[in-house]
Formats: structure tokens, sequence, C-alpha cells
């Protein structure tokens, strides 16, 4: 017997079966940005598949830019982006993405002047590059190997403080009897 799913499916607009239809790839896309937007990090597996669960931690991401770009990569790492973009782009971006999850992006994407009270908060100024966003995506690990509260310093082209250090992970797993 075979099974056939619909990651290769050319009823569904792919060119061939060696290509990923365009509804897979979305539902991907939506299923990954969700996980990280929970967990704060991509799956992760050691050697042998066991998954490896980082320290959730309440971040802050402080973008001081008008850039719809970053604020669409960077709003899945964070509990709460402050962007600094206008309020009809921030509007938009939440218009179009909210659709894609249960999380109510109006309490996660906050403009620039509003008040921060994430107990790690990274500022991205004008640089930003992919050694930056790598950091981004390690930072559980980076902050459970060397991160102390009170830090306050640099890493790469990001400014981070570091208030408190509590995980969160205990919190997201839900057991309904």
């Amino acid at each position: 017997m075979t099974c056939r799913g619909s990651r290769r499916n050319t009823v569904d607009k792919a060119k061939n079966i060696y290509e990923d239809s365009p509804e897979w790839l979305a539902q991907n896309q939506r299923s990954s940005r969700n996980f990280i937007r929970k967990w704060g990090h991509f799956v992760k597996h050691d050697s042998l598949m066991k998954p490896i669960i980082p320290s959730k931690y309440d971040i802050g991401i402080v973008l001081d830019n008008n850039n719809t770009q970053l604020l669409h990569m960077l709003e899945p790492w964070c509990n709460t982006i402050y962007c600094g973009v206008g309020v009809n782009l921030v509007k938009q971006y939440i218009t179009n993405e909210q659709p894609n999850t249960i999380i109510d992006l109006s309490k996660k994407v906050l403009p620039f002047n509003n008040e921060k009270n994430n107990e790690i908060l990274i500022t991205i100024g004008n640089k930003f590059d992919q050694q930056d966003f790598g950091y981004i995506q390690q930072l559980p690990e980076i902050l459970a190997d060397s991160g102390e509260p009170g830090f306050h310093g640099e890493l790469g082209n990001l400014t981070i403080y570091v208030k408190t250090m509590d995980t969160y992970e205990n919190d997201l797993i839900i057991c309904k009897k």
C-alpha cells in the first residue's frame, strides 16, 4: 500500500511531483512560525532524535527602525515586539498575520514608545545581519549558558538587557484530564 500526502501534489499547483505544493509550503511556514511563537525556538533534537526543550524566557525585541521585513522575521522569536514602524504598517502586519495564529498579535506587536515590561530586552539599531539573527535564534541557549540577571551588554549588533531569567516552558505544557 502506498500513501499519498499533500507535500508533492500536482493538483495543488505544484509543477511536478518533485516540487513541494504551495499549499504544503504555506502550512509548513504557518506551523513553524507558531511553534517558534509558543516555545521561543525552532524544533531541536539530539543525535537520537529526542526533542531538546531549551528554556522559554520573557523576551522583548525593540525594533528602532521602519523595517516591516524585520518585523515579520523577528515577531515569532519574542513575547513582545516594540516597533518604530508606522501605525498603519503595524495594523497591516497584524491584519495579514493574525489569520495564521491564535495568538493575539495586537497585544504582542506594540508601538515603540510603549512601556517595556519584558524580563529580557533586545534592542536592534540600524544594523542587523544574518549573524545577529543567528544570535536571536540561539538566545535561549546563550542565556542558559552564560546569562545572568542584571547583564547589560552587546552581542553582535544587538544590545541585551537581562532583568531576570525566569523560565516559562513548564507553563506551556497543558494537560487536560
